[in-house]
């Protein structure tokens, strides 16, 4: 799996799913990159970027 940094928090970029036994659910990703953040202490900027995304998602659906 490979996650990359923008300015404020790191998300999922890809992975190769060669040789991997099993698929990795969104919600499993998700939480992936909740944790990581997390831990690099990214959580308001990674937090900030998701609700904006919902935001504009729920937006464009209207």
């Amino acid at each position: 799996m490979i996650f990359k940094r923008s300015k404020n928090f790191y998300f999922f970029h890809s992975v190769d799913w060669e040789g991997c036994p099993q698929m990795i659910e969104k919600g499993q990703l998700e939480e992936m990159e909740y944790l990581l953040n997390k831990e690099m202490r990214l959580l308001d900027g990674y937090v900030r970027r998701k609700s904006s995304a919902e935001s504009n998602s729920r937006n464009v659906n209207n």
